[in-house]
């Protein structure tokens, strides 16, 4: 090359010297140093009027589970069993009996179900079904596209749902 730096075959074997310390590689600390919990301005904390307790909806459903599948044996001679009480299960989980008790009403526990088993985000949202017919019609049109050996994409379903909303949906302004 005329005027130039050729370019040569570098070895990995051999270890280049370390770049000098410049302007770039000097890392800046973040602030100051932490005080010392003796040099510190001390703030009476707030206090504590609830304590704010939250459980994951799988502890509440292994809770449930507890409450009415676990037996607890009364008598051994006689062989009597018994399901466990709240007061139990606030001794076994370590959760107020109260908590237990409220979580365990018909409409809290349908709820529960209703969730699934991970639960999103501690939401309390059921699926709801927005389009009925748009999701029928979908489902009809992929078991017949099933049936034909088809192989059935996530950009055929973006199309089809398109396409049926337009037709199920005429007066409808442009959604997606």
């Amino acid at each position: 090359m005329a005027g130039g730096l050729a370019l040569q075959l570098l070895d990995v074997n051999i270890i280049s010297p370390p770049k000098p310390p410049g302007p770039s590689t000097i890392k800046k600390k973040p602030g100051p140093k932490p005080k010392a919990l003796s040099k510190r301005a001390y703030q009476t904390p707030k206090a504590i009027t609830r304590v704010e307790r939250s459980y994951s909806q799988g502890k509440k459903i292994q809770v449930l589970m507890f409450l009415h599948h676990y037996w607890i044996v009364i008598d051994t001679t006689e062989k009597a069993f018994q399901h466990p009480s709240y007061a139990e299960a606030e001794a076994f989980f370590k959760i107020p009996s109260s908590t237990i008790c409220d979580w365990n009403r018909p409409n809290k526990v349908e709820m529960l179900i209703s969730q699934g088993r991970g639960g999103c985000g501690g939401s309390h949202t059921v699926l709801h079904h927005w389009w009925p017919k748009l999701e029928e019609k979908l489902f009809a049109m992929f078991l017949e596209r099933r049936g034909e050996g088809r192989v059935v994409r996530r950009g055929w379903f973006r199309r089809q749902a398109t396409r049926s909303f337009q037709q199920l949906n005429p007066n409808t302004t442009h959604l997606f």
